[in-house]
């Protein structure tokens, strides 16, 4: 009878461990699942995930340098667990950890809390002038034991998601002829020293701005931003039978560019170029927006106001924003408050946020800044972008 329980209990052991750490495989879901998903609503709009965040605060990656702050405070500071380290001052990180390596200071490649880590992308030149050296970092929360858990070789990183127990990267490598070869590749995060499995490629690309472009990681998919020298096109890449298809397709040359997603929709709209190859600001067909299902089906016209040139569309749980020289927002189809961003930079990048905080990131002469929005001041119509952080910056 006793040896039966001791049976029992390790049965029972097993199937908790089991049931509270899913495999890749038993999460399918198309749907966006908080403990294991890419959080997309972080994604920046232009230079990469530069926010993380945990049950406990929030991570900032601005310039080389982490930052965390606290979920209800407004106070960020260096992700270092020795207060008077000084790591601003230190040459080029040197014992500093919130010290991030980074061959172009501005870009974010990746930065994700995920199961109880920090997770980024470190690198550095490779002296071959046509690659770097890439490295998957981890750190504890409060930003101590520093660990590489795999190192990469590669023309350009240029973005990287945990999703779902994998780690995917975008990379583009060059030959001696500087052709390129553009791969979306992806890694068991608990099995790094596998070979990668190429999810996606593209070889032999000698324009200028052709190859993939993007990766958007939501839910069963991951969609492929792919240019070409004649034609832009959404690529879906679907995680539970690894097919490819293309979605949006129109036959006017349009490029469909993808704007949000939320639930079980997603958001684009269509850009056009002029006759000299550039994109046309005022082509009113790039004014408005659509929607569709995740797997491209089922798009329609949306009734959402846009902006009077190249309009961009963020949404959450609470707002949809509209962004143009300014960030109209609105509740139930009603404009609540307008946001003047025309102080910033053409070149500045959003970060949807969760349902407190919206982020922006922008660079000056010498400053890497973020900015937040609190939503909690939408409705009382006073919510407008104040500074956070502020890193000095050196090309």
């Amino acid at each position: 009878m006793l040896k039966w329980k001791i049976y029992f209990f390790a049965l029972l052991v097993l199937l908790v461990t089991l049931t509270g750490c899913s495999s890749p495989d038993q999460l399918k879901e198309n749907e966006y699942i908080a403990k294991t998903d890419f959080p997309y609503m972080y994604r920046g709009s232009m230079y990469g995930t530069g926010v993380a965040f945990s049950d406990q605060g929030y991570y900032f990656l601005n310039g080389n340098y982490l930052y965390y702050m606290d979920r209800q405070g407004t106070n960020p500071v260096l992700l270092d667990n020795r207060p008077d380290n000084g790591c601003l001052k230190k040459e080029r990180g040197t014992n500093c950890n919130a010290y991030v390596s980074k061959r172009h200071k501005s870009q974010s490649v990746l930065l994700q809390f995920y199961k109880d880590y920090v997770y980024t992308i470190e690198s550095t030149d490779d002296g071959s002038g046509r690659s770097g050296i890439y490295e998957l970092v981890r750190r504890n929360p409060d930003g101590s034991k520093r660990k590489v858990m795999r190192s990469f070789s590669h023309g350009l990183m240029k973005e990287a998601a945990i999703h779902r127990g994998y780690f995917y990267y975008l990379v583009v490598d060059y030959n001696e002829g500087m052709r390129q070869t553009h791969q979306l590749l992806r890694l068991p995060l608990d099995k790094l020293s596998r070979e990668p499995e190429i999810i996606y490629k593209k070889e032999n690309e000698d324009v200028e701005g052709s190859g993939v472009f993007r990766m958007f990681v939501y839910g069963s998919q991951i969609y492929i931003d792919e240019n070409t020298e004649d034609r832009w096109r959404m690529l879906r890449y679907d995680l539970n039978d690894a097919s490819v298809s293309a979605i949006w397709e129109r036959n006017d040359g349009s490029h469909p560019i993808i704007q949000a997603i939320h639930g079980q929709n997603i958001y684009f709209s269509y850009r056009y170029l002029n006759a000299d190859a550039l994109w046309d600001w005022l082509d009113e067909r790039s004014l408005k927006f659509y929607s569709s299902e995740l797997d491209g089906n089922n798009i329609q016209e949306t009734d959402i106001p846009s902006a009077p040139i190249f309009p961009a569309l963020y949404t959450d749980d609470r707002y949809t924003y509209v962004h143009g020289d300014e960030i109209a927002i609105y509740k139930n189809d009603k404009l609540l408050q307008k946001v003047d961003v025309s102080i910033y930079p053409v070149t500045k990048s959003l970060t949807t946020g969760d349902e407190r905080f919206m982020f922006l990131f922008f660079i000056t002469d010498d400053l890497l800044n973020i900015h937040f929005l609190d939503k909690n001041e939408i409705e009382s119509g006073t919510a407008k972008f104040k500074p956070l952080i502020e890193t000095p910056f050196e090309p």
